[in-house]
C-alpha cells in the first residue's frame, strides 16, 4: 500500500501525514493482537471504498491479509436494549467501542469526545493526538 495516499486522500489529507502512520504502526507493534469490532471494520471498508478502485482493492486486500492479528468483538444491537441512550448518543460503532473498552483493554482513538468518555472508565485509552505530540 502506498503510504502517500494518506496525504492525497480527501478524507485523510487535512488531518494526517505519513509520519502519523509511522507513529500508529510503532504504537500497534507493542500488541500481539488487535481488538476491533465488525462495526469498526465496516466503517474502515466503507472509507477505503472512497479511494480510487485499484487502491481500494489493494487496501482491502491488506485488511484481509492481516486478519490473523484481529480479535473481533461483537456486540449485537439487541444487547443495548437496557442502555439505548448509549447508541442514541454515540451511534452504534462508538457504543460498541465503549462496551469493548469496559473490559479494560487498550483503546486508541482520535475522536476527542469518545476519548473523554472512555478514559473516565478505562485508564488504557490513548488519544492519537497525544501519541503525535509525544513524537
Amino acid at each position: 500500500m502506498d503510504k502517500g495516499w494518506i496525504e492525497k486522500f480527501r478524507r485523510t489529507s487535512s488531518r494526517y501525514q505519513v509520519r502519523d502512520f509511522e507513529i500508529l504502526v510503532s504504537w500497534l507493534a507493542q500488541f500481539n493482537s488487535l481488538v476491533t469490532t465488525p462495526h469498526v471494520l465496516a466503517e474502515v471498508s466503507a472509507l477505503l471504498g472512497q479511494l480510487p478502485l485499484g487502491v481500494a482493492v489493494r487496501a482491502r486486500a491488506t485488511l484481509v491479509r492481516t486478519a490473523s492479528v484481529w480479535d473481533e468483538r461483537f456486540a449485537p444491537i439487541a444487547s443495548f436494549r437496557e442502555d439505548p441512550a448509549t447508541v442514541l448518543k454515540f451511534g452504534l460503532t462508538d457504543a460498541t467501542i465503549r462496551r469493548v473498552a469496559a473490559s479494560g483493554i487498550a483503546i486508541l482513538t482520535d475522536d476527542a469526545p469518545l476519548y473523554g468518555i472512555l478514559v473516565a472508565t478505562n485508564p488504557h485509552v490513548t488519544n492519537f493526538t497525544h501519541l503525535r505530540n509525544m513524537d
